[in-house]
């Protein structure tokens, strides 16, 4: 590398947050996070009584971790640069069948580099695989990044699902397939082709007019 290049960035991913060095990254977020928000009042352009409250839920919320984030109806997640930690998302149980996914934030620095797309999306195939059938969101109308990156990953609006205190809230769903991720495996893999297999083993053992079982008993007989 040349004296003047840049140093490459670190590789960013995203993973469940399980041991206690990951939740104590992702409490330290939410702390960045409810800061973030209390000195952006372009952002929380509402009545401070409302911030006032929001805060307080807050940090009960984050000093409580996981609480309703931990199983077995919910999950956190953790965006790392190398092992920097640089953004979360967390889920939880709204009612049967329906998840919400909650406090997805970034680091201001690494904004517009993906990791938000790939804590939402990590968050949804969480919410597939534990069953749910649909994943409900809401927002701030200041917020216009994340409504923009939530209508593209194919979210669609959704009727007010809580009294969220702050007038002009939006509120989004995404439909799942509980029980699956949402990406799927390639096709022509190991996995599907086994799937395929399948199938035919069971026709042919269980045919009634030409299986091997009854060839044998046709011969045992004559």
């Amino acid at each position: 590398m040349a004296p003047d290049e840049p140093a490459p960035s670190p590789p960013v991913h995203v993973r469940r947050a399980r041991s206690a060095a990951d939740l104590e990254a992702v409490r330290g977020l939410f702390r960045e996070y409810l800061r973030w928000l209390v000195e952006h009042r372009e952002v929380t352009d509402f009545a401070d009584s409302i911030l006032e409250r929001g805060v307080e839920e807050f940090e009960a919320e984050t000093r409580a971790l996981p609480g309703m984030y931990g199983p077995p109806g919910g999950a956190l997640f953790l965006g790392l640069s190398g092992p920097l930690p640089i953004g979360c998302a967390a889920l939880r149980r709204l009612r049967r069948g329906v998840g919400e996914i909650k406090r997805v934030y970034v680091r201001p620095g690494f904004r517009g580099s993906g990791v938000g797309e790939r804590l939402t999306r990590a968050a949804l195939d969480a919410a597939g695989r534990l069953g749910y059938s649909r994943a409900l969101l809401d927002t701030l109308p200041t917020m216009t990044a994340a409504i923009q990156l939530y209508r593209k990953m194919g979210f669609s609006p959704a009727e007010k699902y809580w009294a969220h205190p702050v007038p002009g809230a939006l509120f989004f769903e995404y439909r799942l397939r509980p029980g699956r991720p949402r990406r799927v495996a390639p096709a022509g893999g190991t996995r599907a082709r086994g799937r395929a297999r399948s199938p035919r083993r069971r026709s042919r053992t269980s045919t009634p007019d030409g299986g091997p079982g009854r060839r044998r008993r046709r011969r045992e007989s004559s």
